[in-house]
């Protein structure tokens, strides 16, 4: 792993999310620059990924649009989309390692809404996700969101029915108990953490 630049990682993760038909902005190319006064440089190139949105700013902006009470169904509205998507990521072998409100992306087409995927130097690439980090990778968009007063405890309910709509073997309350230890472990400022990779939703040209 240490041999891997950032814009590999980046380019490999969200090719990887891709090869899934998991939605992200596209990394079309990078560079590494290895030898003159520009050494050590990285680039990455993405397509554009218009009308793209972090997932808690767009509940935001419906709380100013639309009024406080309109922050608990705009949740509603992203709910089933959002446990489809990051369980299809789970099941599929993808550890998403800061899953957050900034990184989960709401991308409109049209009338419709998918998800996807910022920040791809986070994407790793496993045989299995295990339970433990899939609880990990929850309690860490919950607290996110948490953080801002967006979630009520039926969005918790919700999500994690619909999360584990295909592990039939899996007892929600339980799995609930283990998110709620995994939150208790996560580092301070997990809320607010951001790592910044390079082009995590938009198009263009970052170093």
């Amino acid at each position: 792993r240490s041999g891997r630049s950032r814009a590999r990682r980046i380019w490999e993760g969200g090719h990887a999310l891709l090869r899934r038909a998991l939605s992200c902005s596209t990394p079309l190319l990078f560079v590494e620059i290895t030898e003159g006064a520009g050494a050590g440089r990285q680039y990455v190139l993405f397509e554009d990924l218009p009308e793209c949105v972090p997932l808690g700013d767009e509940i935001s902006r419906c709380t100013e649009r639309e009024g406080l009470g309109a922050r608990g169904g705009a949740i509603d509205a992203y709910i089933p989309l959002l446990a489809s998507r990051i369980r299809s990521m789970h099941e599929t072998g993808i550890d998403h390692e800061t899953l957050t409100a900034d990184s989960v992306l709401i991308h409109r087409q049209g009338s419709r809404c998918e998800i996807a995927f910022g920040e791809l130097e986070s994407i790793r690439i496993r045989r299995s996700v295990s339970r433990r980090r899939v609880a990990a990778a929850l309690a860490r968009l919950e607290c996110s969101l948490d953080s801002r007063g967006l979630l009520r405890h039926r969005h918790r309910v919700r999500f994690l029915r619909g999360y584990l709509r295909s592990r039939r073997h899996v007892e929600w309350k339980g799995f609930w108990r283990e998110i709620a230890a995994a939150r208790r472990h996560l580092p301070p400022g997990t809320e607010t953490a951001r790592i910044g990779s390079i082009g995590p939703a938009g198009p263009g040209v970052r170093s």
